[in-house]
């Protein structure tokens, strides 16, 4: 069976589903290349910028410890004086592990630099092609045309391209929070992502490829300034 170049996707689509996973597989892809970026690329910039490799000194493993550490990040004096009665050390002791644990999980100038370089490179190459899709698309110039006929409405291959790396890069920046030094807008990161990936998927399934293309021109382009800052 043939299809037309701007139907085919959208008729499949209407029958079958799984060709969203492919986004999943996209993600794993982006994720390496993120983090090859990120290692071998931003990192060497940034010292070249004059940022600096600082080594933080781990915190001395300590069960008892870790486990208090895991249910509260900041310990007030009691919880101290406890932590050090129960290990029969001093509560100095116990500040300094504290001290070491929380500069341990924060995230370096240099690692800040590099995570939004990444951000930023996607940004830019991801608003200058929506920008280059939806140019010629009467729909982009008005509006109103994104909310007609909407149970009919195919996705073009371009538009299909576009919204499958879209995605991809969401699920590798969700899958990317578990494996970076956890940051202190961690959940508020974890929250934005999967927000993104959840009116993804609504968009998808209501048809409103239209709607979610002027969205990502008219947000992605503010997200560019926001990682240059």
């Amino acid at each position: 069976m043939r299809f037309d170049l701007d139907l085919s996707f959208g008729s499949m689509k209407k029958n079958i589903n799984w060709e969203l996973l492919y986004p999943i597989c996209g993600a794993l892809v982006m994720l390496m290349l993120r983090n090859v970026c990120r290692k071998y690329i931003f990192t060497k910039i940034g010292l070249r910028l004059g940022l600096k490799q600082i080594e933080v000194k781990k915190a001395p493993h300590d069960a008892v410890l870790e486990k208090a550490y895991s249910i509260s990040k900041k310990w007030k004096l009691d919880r101290v004086r406890g932590l050090a009665k129960q290990l029969d050390v001093s509560e100095k002791e116990v500040e300094s592990w504290l001290e070491l644990r929380n500069a341990q999980d924060r995230p370096s100038v240099l690692i800040k630099f590099s995570g939004s370089f990444w951000a930023c490179c996607y940004y830019t190459l991801a608003w200058t092609a929506a920008a280059l899709i939806v140019w010629d698309k009467p729909w982009f110039w008005n509006v109103k045309q994104c909310w007609m006929n909407i149970p009919d409405q195919t996705v073009t291959r371009d538009v299909w391209w576009h919204l499958m790396i879209t995605l991809s890069f969401y699920m590798s920046e969700l899958m990317g929070l578990f494996f970076d030094v956890k940051r202190k807008d961690f959940w508020s990161m974890f929250i934005h992502h999967v927000v993104s990936i959840v009116l993804f998927f609504f968009a998808w399934k209501s048809n409103l490829y239209r709607m979610f293309m002027v969205a990502l021109v008219l947000l992605d382009c503010s997200e560019i300034l926001l990682e240059v800052s």
